[in-house]
């Protein structure tokens, strides 16, 4: 098989040599063409195996619960930890047998939905922009993704952090805005 294939490169590079040879007339280009051919086929195979070891990374280092708390706390997003509210929004999520790193949201209740645990039958963490979601009201749960393809979702849904309102007398008369 080796030796096979060793006589196929080798009558390809021949063929190579030759066609080179004769439409170029000169031999002193050959080792022009081939140094710009491995560097193309260089780059390919960088760009090739550097995409593929993302993804890897990508399968095997899913984004954890903490990451999660922190990304949507910064955004204005906080997880709810009272237990009636939690089973209130379990009760209205669809999605129950899904296993971990699955990424929810649902934009009637204001709400996503990230599954961390391995066990299927364990809650997933619910992260509201109110500190009271109405539960009542139909929700409209939609898969995000899963992983990291789930994160990137989320953060093209993301709320806008609301702005603090400062009143005139609490700012420094010694401020200077421009």
């Amino acid at each position: 098989m080796v030796t096979h294939l060793h006589d196929v490169l080798s009558r390809c590079f021949k063929t190579l040599h030759f066609k080179v040879q004769t439409y170029f007339g000169s031999r002193n280009l050959l080792p022009l063409i081939y140094l710009g051919l491995a560097l193309v086929f260089g780059f390919a195979a960088h760009e090739g195996s550097e995409h593929s070891a993302i993804l890897s990374w990508k399968k095997s280092n899913p984004p954890t619960l903490s990451m999660w708390s922190g990304e949507l706390a910064s955004l204005g997003w906080r997880e709810m930890k009272t237990e009636k509210t939690k089973r209130a929004l379990y009760r209205s999520f669809p999605y129950k047998n899904k296993s971990e790193g699955w990424v929810f949201h649902s934009t009637s209740l204001g709400c996503f939905a990230v599954t961390t645990s391995p066990e299927k039958e364990a809650l997933p963490h619910f992260f509201c922009g109110d500190s009271d979601p109405d539960t009542k009201s139909k929700p409209d749960w939609k898969t995000l993704g899963l992983g990291w393809s789930g994160w990137d979702e989320a953060h093209l849904l993301k709320k806008p952090i609301q702005k603090l309102k400062i009143s005139r007398d609490t700012l420094d008369p010694r401020e200077i805005r421009y």
